[in-house]
């Protein structure tokens, strides 16, 4: 479903709890923002006990190289956009079949960059940037969950899917109903007068 069916959808769940909203655009992109948040939430815990997720809640997207580094001889930077636990399933080439070798710390990444033969492309996540030992490759594909797909260029509100199984909605309205009443519960009423000595007043 699109982003337009997914908020539809979250409308109709809050209001059967009994919650009344605005269908004013603004309302409706409040809700959007708090689902992604939630959604994201849910997913990490999801990954967290393990559980497998399906490929109807990834996206996959082109992404140039930065130009920032410019100066460098020996690596390319990507900006890679936020993703669930800052896990991508595939990272490659732009035809879809070349695979880069994923390292997770950087004594491994430039240890195998000097030691292999022939050299494999390789990339390691460093601060919001995929780090890849190759200055030729001008693209990467990525396969990933998205925090926010509205922050990505290539992803389209109106048109495209919307990167989650229908089957994890019901949670996520549910994780962001017990949000709601979290923060609309009602303070406990002063029964005390301003007026009334106190330690503070005296």
């Amino acid at each position: 479903m699109n982003s337009d069916q997914l908020i539809d959808t979250i409308i109709r769940y809050v209001e059967r709890k009994g919650i009344v909203t605005d269908e004013s655009f603004l309302r409706r992109g409040h809700l959007f923002m708090l689902f992604n948040t939630v959604k994201s939430r849910v997913q990490s815990n999801l990954m967290i006990d393990g559980a497998k997720m399906t490929g109807k809640n990834y996206l996959e997207t082109v992404i140039d190289k930065s130009s920032f580094e410019s100066t460098s001889t020996r690596f390319s930077y990507f900006e890679a956009p936020p993703a669930v636990m800052n896990s991508y399933e595939f990272v490659g080439g732009t035809d879809g079949c070349t695979q880069f070798r994923e390292n997770l710390t950087m004594s491994d990444f430039l240890n195998t960059c000097s030691q292999q033969v022939p050299a494999q492309t390789e990339y390691l996540y460093v601060n919001e940037y995929l780090k890849v030992n190759k200055t030729t490759v001008p693209a990467i594909l990525l396969n990933f969950i998205p925090v926010n797909p509205m922050k990505l260029k290539t992803w389209n509100y109106e048109f495209d899917e919307y990167p989650i199984d229908e089957a994890l909605i019901d949670s996520v309205c549910e994780e962001m109903f017990r949000t709601y009443q979290s923060k609309s519960a009602q303070a406990p009423l002063d029964t005390v007068s301003d007026s009334a000595e106190s330690t503070k007043s005296i």
